[in-house]
């Protein structure tokens, strides 16, 4: 007990949630889906001068708005779906 075995290791890899070694927060997509209904979120998304600004200020609005996801899982999340994001924040 308190050691991973290979079921659970598989079963963390077939995810839909798995990717890159980490496991990405529903929250983020969920943050995604909050943001492009909230003006004021859009704009304040889009003051974001590049990659790393823009993942440290999803996490911070995130927190704010009762979510809690890493910034490892906005990265994740963001390089997932950059052209999708890039069309709806730039």
């Amino acid at each position: 007990m308190g050691r991973l075995q290979i079921q659970d290791l598989l079963s963390i890899a077939l995810s839909p949630h798995f990717n890159g070694g980490i496991i990405v927060s529903n929250q983020v997509a969920q943050f995604h889906q909050l943001a492009l209904q909230n003006h004021t979120l859009v704009e304040q998304l889009r003051k974001a001068t590049d990659f790393q600004s823009f993942v440290v200020l999803t996490v911070k609005l995130g927190k704010e708005h009762g979510y809690s996801f890493t910034y490892r899982e906005v990265e994740q999340y963001v390089r997932r779906n950059m052209i999708t994001l890039m069309r709806q924040f730039s």
